[in-house]
């Protein structure tokens, strides 16, 4: 497991992601990744970035995610951060995403600040190398 920075806000937690992922690993050589956390297009509570990565042919797809999951969305190249359940379909049927991992340092208070989305609007997010992680490039 890779452990990442993640800042929503003015926020700063943590997150653990899988390393058996090619998404995962194009995702640390990506770092770090600044944008804007939109309201996602999911049935449930998401929120999306421009992720400018791509997922590799096997990494294995899901259409749920739980709170606190981070995911890939190849077909678009978006990040998905979930603050609730959440499920993606659409009008031709389910759309599948690679969950990456999940949030660890702070949880309570990343969820806290996504929840906050629908009242407040869209809140910047940073994605980073841990202060720990000495893999430079992944």
């Amino acid at each position: 497991m890779s452990e990442i920075s993640i800042r929503i806000g003015e926020v700063d937690g943590t997150a653990e992601l899988d390393d058996a992922l090619e998404a995962t690993r194009a995702l640390l050589r990506a770092l770090p990744l600044h944008g804007e956390l939109t309201h996602g297009m999911w049935s449930g509570m998401t929120g999306e970035f421009d992720a400018r990565v791509a997922a590799g042919e096997d990494d294995p797809r899901v259409i749920g995610l739980a709170p606190g999951s981070i995911a890939l969305d190849p077909e678009h190249g978006l990040g998905i951060v979930s603050y609730g359940n959440a499920e993606s379909r659409t009008a031709l049927g389910p759309h599948y995403v690679v969950r990456l991992g999940e949030f660890r340092g702070r949880r309570a208070e990343l969820l806290a600040v996504l929840g906050r989305m629908h009242d407040e609007g869209n809140k910047p997010i940073v994605l980073g190398r841990s202060a720990g992680d000495d893999r430079a490039g992944a």
